[in-house]
């Protein structure tokens, strides 16, 4: 089959590869292949690129997983965005200086 077009941006390609391999199929891997994106066009509207994710991440578990762990998998995201929360901003003097 063909890809689930309710997944938007990320996580479409890990479903695809779980349904051909609940069909038989064997997934290949080769960590030597490279895909590069030229423009870096979604760096610049990062805050939504992670928002996309992980509203992806939620989607696949709740097709792919048990309730319980969708919700687990909540829990985690709320601790780890909270979390992040806490870290304090680098500052780019902050970045640059370096002890002797």
């Amino acid at each position: 089959g063909g890809l689930d077009e309710r997944f938007f941006l990320y996580f479409e390609d890990v479903d695809w590869c779980l349904s051909m391999r609940q069909a038989g199929w064997h997934v290949i891997y080769n960590p030597t292949w490279q895909v590069v994106h030229l423009g870096g066009s979604s760096q610049r509207h990062r805050g939504k690129a992670n928002q996309l994710y992980y509203q992806s991440l939620l989607q696949l578990y709740e097709k792919r997983y048990s309730p319980f762990a969708h919700a687990l998998l909540r829990l985690a995201l709320v601790a780890y965005r909270w979390l992040d929360g806490l870290r304090p901003a680098a500052s780019p003097d902050s970045l640059s200086n370096t002890a002797d």
